[in-house]
């Protein structure tokens, strides 16, 4: 089930479908390969994520129950919502924007 590749590097292979999960230990980015390694990978597991949930709307045995629709619809919106959110947070901490609620005064 679970194998050690390296002492620093895990991978479990698991069920017919062999999906396989890696981690890497230690801080994100130590160096620019790092992070564009690591950026690398969170993007593509969007990419990964959205064609697991389009094939299992599209050719799931489970895809026509009630069930398996709920699960569809709530995963693929919260990580639509987080993602557009997290987009959004982003683009206001790169411009600097702090918008205030509180009036303006004038002296």
């Amino acid at each position: 089930m679970g194998q050690v590749l390296r002492r620093d590097t895990a991978a479990s292979i698991s069920d017919p479908d062999q999906n396989i999960v890696a981690a890497w230990p230690g801080r994100k980015g130590n160096t620019a390969t790092g992070r564009r390694l690591w950026r690398l990978v969170h993007f593509l597991s969007f990419v990964v994520f959205a064609l697991a949930l389009a094939h299992g709307v599209s050719s799931g045995s489970d895809s026509q129950t009630d069930m398996a629709r709920v699960l569809y619809w709530s995963s693929g919106t919260s990580v639509l919502f987080l993602t557009i959110y997290r987009i959004l947070v982003s683009i206001v901490k790169r411009t600097g924007s702090t918008r205030s609620t509180a009036p303006m005064r004038h002296s």
